[in-house]
């Protein structure tokens, strides 16, 4: 095999690698942490009747209005930085049973005033529970963000929020991450047949560099 062989095969090995770990590595979205002050509003309505999930600025009476909220240490620096003040819509929930509730309709930008932005809010499925002689809430939802960020799956943790004054919250949105592309499997079989052709040309360059020299 020639020296121009040698290097040419070299060099699709070495693109092959480079793009093996340019493809596999995973894409993560930023995560979004925020806090505030929230209250479930009618929290003791009976099972099948609608609560108000309420953000700090309380409305008054069966309103649905708006409060706020404020970017937490940790988040991805495109969402904004850390004391930022951010936009929180509140939302009807539906009673599904004592300790739970679940979210009557999508929020469209429940999340308003991020640096890059704004989140829909798709699903929210909130449960009351205790720890020793506390009261406690956790919400799971999901979401999407309309700035092109894929994900938007989410957790809430609190104290007791059907108190008056609500109770302190803290919640993250997590990207997933960005799936390989199926494409790999034949750029590496594109990659080893170009290396074998590749070693078959430099065979036959041999062969004829011997018949020349014979």
């Amino acid at each position: 095999m020639n020296l121009k062989s040698i290097v040419t095969g070299a060099a699709i090995a070495a693109t092959l690698v480079a793009g093996c770990v340019a493809t596999t590595a995973p894409a993560h979205a930023g995560n979004l942490e925020f806090g505030g002050t929230a209250r479930v509003k009618q929290a003791n309505v009976a099972i099948g009747a609608n609560s108000i999930f309420d953000f700090s600025g309380f409305d008054v009476g069966p309103l649905v209005g708006t409060g706020t909220g404020t970017v937490l240490v940790g988040s991805d620096p495109i969402f904004g930085v850390a004391g930022s003040l951010i936009t929180l819509k509140d939302f009807q929930i539906q009673k599904t049973s004592a300790t739970t509730w679940t979210l009557l309709a999508p929020v469209n930008d429940f999340i308003t005033g991020l640096a890059s932005g704004t989140y829909t809010l798709n699903t929210f499925n909130l449960t009351r529970g205790s720890v020793g002689p506390l009261t406690v809430f956790a919400a799971d939802y999901t979401g999407v963000f309309n700035n092109n960020l894929p994900g938007g799956i989410g957790t809430l943790v609190s104290g007791n929020l059907a108190l008056n004054n609500g109770n302190g919250f803290s919640s993250t949105v997590t990207g997933p991450p960005i799936p390989t592309p199926a494409l790999l499997p034949g750029l590496m079989g594109l990659g080893v047949a170009a290396l074998r052709k590749r070693k078959g040309e430099g065979s036959e360059a041999e062969k004829e560099t011997v018949g020349v020299k014979a």
